[in-house]
């Protein structure tokens, strides 16, 4: 069975996106030995270059609306072709892009419907989301979601047949995250006293601004920065920064911008607390790379985070900023309740890895050729 990994996504800076498709490429190349993948970014993707098709760098999301648009195109065309003449099995592919007419059987991952949810952030992609992405997955013969409420959501915004949809939740490094880093580097570095973190986007959905009031809330009781550690997305920074100023922490919280996979682990291990108080999530990656560091985690009720956490994180209703306050004042104040947040996140995360969710997705496209 030859698969097909559309890998196109992929760019020099790892996005959420990215580190999926990434990781679960590594993880099924150990896998399964007939793979061809598409990709612009062979040397980001770290596979076998025997097995790399490439592709022009024109689709890579780096280019905005442009990379996207020819991305969609260059799968309705160039790929469908490519997939008949390399004679592929079934074509996977890691994000919700696939064909509109599949010249080869098709399996795509949904990791959420943050588009549906947040028109106003995500205006081309909701376009995308509610009119073209509900035909590519009436065409597939599965599709893979990252948590049972991403698969509610298919359900309830699309009518999608439920036996159709396999979840499989996603994995975490391993190798990269654990407990046990020494963080004195990365303090050093970045010039850190004791200090919350939250890792993520700027968008409107990760409620950046209910954290700012709530971290007000609980500052005068603790010594600890607010870092915040994701891309400075020029729609949002700003008025995140006139936040800051409005609430008198402009000495209280940075922004690091991106943060390179290098320093991220030892960032997660020296943090007291890792903070995520999304409205929706389809997974929530930083809070399993958190616990595997060993630092407990508050997170919001939303979305699939209960799922990811697993009874191992402090849950809050992600609107109210009081119960995120006390729930800080908490955590840091209490040392019993941080040992056994580690322990519980620990062993939760014990039952993910990329090995398993690749093994996983393997699974059901072999079902799907069956």
């Amino acid at each position: 069975m030859r698969i097909a990994f559309n890998a196109s996504i992929v760019d020099g800076v790892l996005s959420g996106l990215g580190v999926y498709t990434v990781n679960l490429l590594r993880a099924l190349a150990r896998l399964h030995d007939d793979l061809r993948v598409y990709t612009s970014a062979p040397a980001v993707c770290g596979v076998n270059p025997g097995i790399v098709r490439r592709v022009g760098p024109g689709v890579q999301p780096w280019r905005g609306r442009r990379g996207h648009l020819q991305r969609i195109a260059w799968i309705q065309t160039s790929l469908a072709l490519r997939l008949v003449a390399e004679r592929a099995s079934v074509l996977l592919s890691p994000v919700p892009e696939g064909m509109l007419i599949p010249l080869v059987p098709q399996v795509v991952v949904v990791h959420d419907l943050t588009p549906l949810h947040f028109p106003h952030a995500w205006p081309r992609q909701s376009i995308y989301f509610r009119h073209v992405l509900p035909l590519v997955l009436e065409r597939c013969r599965a599709v893979i979601a990252d948590s049972e409420s991403t698969r509610r959501d298919l359900i309830s915004q699309y009518s999608i047949d439920p036996t159709r949809i396999h979840v499989v939740p996603c994995g975490y490094a391993r190798d990269r995250y654990r407990a046990g880093i020494d963080a004195s580097s990365v303090k050093q570095k970045y010039e850190l006293g004791p200090y919350l973190l939250y890792v993520g986007n700027l968008l409107p959905h990760k409620n950046l601004p209910r954290l700012l009031e709530a971290f007000a809330m609980a500052a005068d009781a603790i010594p600890h920065t607010l870092i915040i550690a994701g891309r400075k997305d020029p729609r949002y920074h700003p008025t995140l920064e006139t936040c800051v100023l409005a609430l008198n922490l402009r000495d209280r919280v940075r922004f690091l911008d991106y943060v390179t996979s290098e320093d991220l682990p030892a960032l997660y291990a020296g943090a007291d607390i890792v903070l995520l108080p999304s409205l929706y999530e389809g997974f929530g990656l930083p809070v399993l790379e958190a616990m595997a560091c060993g630092t407990p985690v508050i997170a919001s009720r939303a979305g699939s985070l209960p799922e990811a956490t697993g009874g191992a994180a402090f849950l809050i209703d992600p609107v109210d900023t009081r119960a995120l306050a006390g729930a800080i004042n908490l955590v840091v104040d209490d040392p019993p309740t941080r040992a056994a947040m580690r322990s519980a996140g620990l062993e939760q995360v014990s039952r993910f890895s990329w090995e398993r969710t690749a093994e996983a997705i393997l699974d059901c496209v072999k079902d799907v050729r069956s």
